[in-house]
């Protein structure tokens, strides 16, 4: 059975309280929370607040000397329950274990077709309890493995997917794919798949670009989407909730499941910039002009 979750809401509005501080200081915006339809909106003062991120080296994994433990094209990194980190080596049709501090622990996969097997494995999510899924592209299928690392019996991927990050909502694995029941190519989707159901959590419209050809050499690119193109990015979290937020939109979306329907809206009054020539040379380069 396959349900949609609603993705268009009418109605939804948002109050901004200002508060007057004392000797005569401009309005200050707060954020404020109301009710629309069951839905909560979060609605928050606009301006951007730079941060200051730091990234610290805890560890590095190093291929090994004996021949074959090393990687030959390491494709997607998960942590794994037990902060166990598995790595998937596209290359070498195979997933490596790794426990907290880096250290080897094992190693499942070959090529073929059977259980457990790759032809071209492409992405890789953590799947609850412990295990792994691996999308193999050219058997159109998940591969599945325990928290054992034992083999489970592969899965088709029940809608058309081309490519893009995996992740699970609860038992809801969380697949970017074209809207369900759509045929157009210009709008897009993403879906929840359990063992009994599909749910379309969020459809969204994607440009489908365009033939570019560069002046200089007369090469050309076809599917080449606009410079400053909106993109829809997602990711899924505890509790079995997905957050989606649009880049043309100061918007942030959560959705929760089993049903996937809209239940929290947070956005921010952030004004537009009108996109100018200058700024598309700044983000493609001289190279690509």
């Amino acid at each position: 059975m396959t349900r949609h979750a609603p993705t268009r809401f009418a109605g939804l509005f948002s109050t901004f309280l200002l508060t007057f501080a004392c000797g005569g200081e401009p309005p200050i915006p707060e954020t404020v929370v109301t009710d629309s339809a069951g839905v909560t909106l979060v609605t928050g003062p606009g301006g951007d607040r730079a941060l200051d991120w730091t990234a610290e080296l805890l560890f590095s994994i190093s291929p090994l000397v004996d021949e074959g433990d090393g990687f030959f094209g390491a494709q997607e990194v998960a942590v794994l329950e037990n902060d166990r980190i598995a790595v998937l080596d596209g290359d070498a049709k195979r997933v490596v274990v790794y426990d907290a501090d880096g250290g080897f622990l094992a190693q499942y996969g070959r090529e073929g077709s059977g259980p457990g097997e790759f032809q071209m494995p492409f992405e890789m999510a953590a799947a609850p309890g412990g295990g792994v899924v691996v999308y193999d592209v050219m058997n159109r299928r998940l591969e599945r493995f325990d928290a054992g690392l034992a083999p489970l019996a592969p899965d088709p991927m029940q809608v058309p997917y081309f490519g893009g990050h995996l992740d699970f909502a609860g038992p809801f694995l969380v697949v970017p794919t074209r809207s369900l029941g759509e045929s157009d190519r210009n709008t897009q989707g993403i879906v929840a798949i359990s063992e009994t159901d599909t749910v379309e959590v969020v459809e969204y419209p994607r440009d489908p670009g365009k033939q570019i050809t560069l002046e200089s050499c007369g090469m050309g690119f076809s599917g080449m989407g606009p410079i400053f193109e909106a993109r829809t990015l997602w990711a899924a979290g505890p509790g079995g909730t997905v957050v989606v937020a649009g880049t043309d939109r100061y918007e942030v979306d959560l959705y929760r499941e089993p049903n996937f329907g809209l239940e929290r809206r947070i956005r921010r009054a952030v004004p537009a910039i009108r996109a100018t020539t200058e700024m598309a040379t700044a983000t493609i380069g001289d190279g690509m002009r």
